[in-house]
C-alpha cells in the first residue's frame, strides 16, 4: 500500500478520525438506506418524465439509453469513491521533513501514527482501521508525492528566526535582581558611557583623552567589537582603567577611594557601586567603612568590575546572576527542556543551527547583550545626569544646540520611546508567530472534517462525476498548503538572515551573523515589514491557490459530465418527450 505523508504531527491523527467518522458515517447512511437516496432519484426522475412526455414510447427509448450512462456512471462513483474498501492503518500515515544538503537529500523527521508524539498521549491512534474508498485513497497518496517532491527540492536551513524570537522573549521575574541589574546600568554603565564619549572628545583634558583612544585602538586591534561600548558588560570597560576597571594598571596607592574624589583624578579612579549591595562583603581598602557600620555589618560596595564579572565568588557577580535568573518567554518556537538552564537549552538550540562552534563564554555574551538590549534599564534621576555631558558631546558634535537643563528630559524620551516600540514590536511579532504556528494546525482539522463530511456531500451530490472532481481539486490545493509554507519558511529565512548577512564576508558566516543577532543595533522596523510580507504570503497565497483550484475543479467537472450526454440529472431527463 501506498505510504500517506501529513504536514504535522496533529495532521497524522486527525486523518486517522477523519476517515473513521467517514466510515462511522456511511454505516450509519447505509443502515438508515440514505445512501441509495441518489439511485432512487435518478429512477424516479426517468418514471416522472416518461409519465409526463407527450410522446411515451420514443420517451422510454431514449430514457433506457440514458439510465444506462447515469447508472454506470453513479455505480462507477459509488465504487470508488464512495465505498469504504481499503483499509487505513496508522504505520500507512506518516509526517516526515526533508531537504536537500550537500546536493543530496535529508531526512529531518520521519514518525508515522503508530509511533510517540507530543500528541500521541491525548490522541491515540483509533481502535481498528478506518476504510477509505480507493480513489481518495490514491489521491492522498498522489499528493504526498507532489508535496514531498515540493519540500525536498529546498536546501535544508536551521530556524533562525526562532533563536532570535527565543533570545527576543529572555526575561527575569526576579524584582531583586532586575533591580540590581537598574542599579548596575545606573551607577557603572551609564556614567562609563558618558565618561568615554567625553574623553573621545577631549572634555576631560588630554591625558585622559590620550589613555582613552590609545586604549581603545588596542582594543579594536585585538579583534574588539566597534559597538562594545554600548554593551552593558562592556569589555572594554572591564579591561580598561577609569571605567569598570579601577585602576589595575596603575599605583596601588593612588587607588585608593579616598583619593578617588574628583571625576578623573590621576589615577584614572573608576566607577563603584554608590551604595552598599545586598550580599557584598565588606573589605577595609575598597569600602573603608566607619566602625558603626562596620559594626552593624553593612554590606560592601564593589567596584564595577567586581560587581560585573570580575570576583573570585561568581554567585555574586552580575552577570552570573542574570545567566541563571533569565528565563525564556512562555511562547517558545523550540521543544523546551525544563531539566537544563536556559543559557544550556539555547547552547543546544544554536549547535543545531550553526555551522560553527560556540565555547560557553560566546554564548553567555550572546544571552546578556540580547536580554538588555530588548530590555531597557529604568534610568533613575541620578542616571539622567550622569549621561548628559555624553548627550552633550552628540548634540555638540551635531550641531544641534539643546538647553542644559533638558538633557534628563531628553534621555528619558528616547530611553521610553524605544522601549514602547521595542514592546509594540514584541506584540506584534507574538501575534504573526502565534498565527503562523496555528496554521497548521488549522489545516489538519479543516482537512479532518471535509475527509469526515464528504459522505454527505457525495450522497447530495448524487454521486456526479463533476461533484467527485470539484472535491479532488479542492483537496489537492487544501494538501499542497503544506509545501507552499515550506517555501514560505525558505523565503523566510532566507530574508531574515539577509538582514544580518554581509556581503564583505564574502561567504555565509555563522559567527559573524550570530553577532549581527547579539549586537546592540536593532533591525526592528526592517523585521516588522519582512514579517508582514511573509504573513501575507502564508495566508493570501493559500487563499488563492485553493480559489484558483475549486475554479477549476467546478469547469473541468462540468466539462466531464457534459460528455456524452453526461450532464446533471435535471438536464438528463428533462424534456424526453421532445426528442425524436
Amino acid at each position: 500500500m501506498f505510504e500517506i505523508h501529513v504536514g504535522s504531527y496533529l495532521e497524522m491523527y486527525t486523518t486517522m478520525y477523519g476517515w473513521t467518522l467517514y466510515s462511522m458515517f456511511f454505516q450509519l447512511l447505509s443502515v438508515t438506506g440514505i445512501i441509495y437516496y441518489p439511485f432512487l432519484k435518478a429512477l424516479y426522475n426517468v418514471w416522472k418524465n416518461v409519465k409526463d412526455s407527450r410522446d411515451s414510447a420514443d420517451a422510454a427509448v431514449v430514457a433506457q439509453k440514458q439510465i444506462t450512462y447515469t447508472v454506470i456512471a453513479m455505480l462507477a462513483v459509488f465504487s470508488i469513491c464512495v465505498l469504504p474498501v481499503v483499509q487505513l492503518q496508522a504505520t500507512d500515515i506518516s509526517y516526515n521533513k526533508t531537504c536537500v544538503s550537500g546536493g543530496a537529500v535529508q531526512t529531518i523527521e520521519d514518525t508515522d501514527a503508530s509511533q510517540p508524539t507530543q500528541y500521541g498521549t491525548a490522541l491515540q491512534p483509533t481502535q481498528g482501521q478506518p476504510g477509505i474508498p480507493i480513489f481518495w485513497w490514491f489521491l492522498m497518496a498522489f499528493s504526498s508525492g507532489i508535496n514531498q517532491a515540493a519540500s525536498a527540492s529546498l536546501p535544508c536551513l536551521g530556524d533562525i528566526r526562532g533563536l532570535d524570537n527565543v533570545l527576543r522573549g529572555l526575561t527575569i521575574h526576579d524584582p531583586e535582581l532586575r533591580g540590581e541589574y537598574n542599579r548596575f546600568a545606573n551607577e557603572c554603565f551609564l556614567p562609563a558611557k558618558s565618561r568615554f564619549f567625553s574623553a573621545l572628545k577631549g572634555d576631560l583634558g588630554p591625558a585622559f583623552q590620550q589613555h582613552t583612544k590609545n586604549s581603545f585602538d588596542a582594543y579594536l586591534a585585538a579583534g574588539g567589537d566597534e559597538h562594545d561600548p554600548l554593551y552593558i558588560g562592556s569589555e572594554f570597560y572591564l579591561i580598561t582603567p577609569g571605567y569598570y576597571d579601577w585602576g589595575s594598571n596603575t599605583s596601588a596607592t593612588s587607588m585608593t577611594p579616598a583619593n578617588c574624589t574628583g571625576q578623573i583624578p590621576s589615577g584614572y579612579c573608576s566607577f563603584r557601586a554608590k551604595t552598599d549591595v545586598p550580599g557584598w562583603p565588606y573589605v577595609e581598602a575598597r569600602d573603608n567603612y566607619n566602625q558603626a557600620d562596620i559594626n552593624a555589618g553593612t554590606p560592601g560596595r564593589p567596584y564595577c568590575d567586581e560587581w560585573w564579572s570580575e570576583y573570585s565568588n561568581q554567585n555574586l557577580t552580575l552577570k552570573n546572576k542574570l545567566l541563571t535568573s533569565v528565563e525564556a518567554s512562555d511562547i517558545s518556537v523550540f521543544q523546551w527542556n525544563d531539566a537544563i538552564s536556559t543559557r544550556e537549552n539555547i547552547d543546544n538550540i544554536i549547535g543545531n543551527i550553526a555551522a560553527v562552534t560556540y565555547s560557553d563564554d560566546e554564548i553567555d555574551e550572546l544571552i546578556i547583550k540580547r536580554y538588555v538590549r530588548d530590555n531597557w534599564p529604568d534610568m533613575d534621576e541620578s542616571g539622567t545626569d550622569t549621561i548628559s555631558t555624553g548627550l552633550n558631546n552628540v548634540a555638540g558634535a551635531a550641531g544641534v544646540t539643546v538647553a542644559a537643563g533638558a538633557f534628563p528630559a531628553v534621555a528619558l524620551a528616547v530611553g521610553v520611546t524605544a522601549k514602547e516600540f521595542a514592546s509594540s514590536l514584541a506584540n506584534i511579532y507574538i501575534s504573526l508567530w502565534t498565527l503562523k504556528q496555528a496554521a497548521p494546525k488549522a489545516l489538519a482539522i479543516i482537512l479532518m472534517m471535509v475527509y469526515a463530511l464528504m459522505i454527505f456531500y457525495l450522497v447530495m451530490s448524487e454521486f456526479e462525476v463533476d461533484s467527485v472532481i470539484t472535491m479532488m481539486f479542492i483537496i489537492l490545493a487544501l494538501r499542497f498548503f503544506t509545501p507552499l509554507w515550506v517555501i514560505a519558511d525558505y523565503l523566510d529565512e532566507s530574508l531574515f538572515t539577509s538582514m544580518y548577512f554581509h556581503q564583505s564576508d564574502g561567504a555565509w558566516n555563522a559567527q559573524r551573523f550570530l553577532d549581527e543577532i547579539a549586537s546592540a543595533a536593532t533591525m526592528g522596523p526592517d523585521r516588522l515589514i519582512l514579517d508582514i510580507v511573509l504573513m501575507a504570503f502564508y495566508i493570501l497565497v493559500p487563499g488563492l491557490l485553493l480559489t484558483i483550484m475549486g475554479v477549476a475543479g467546478v469547469r473541468t467537472g462540468n466539462l466531464v459530465a457534459s460528455m456524452d450526454g453526461m450532464g446533471r440529472h435535471s438536464n438528463k431527463f428533462g424534456g424526453m418527450g421532445k426528442m425524436r
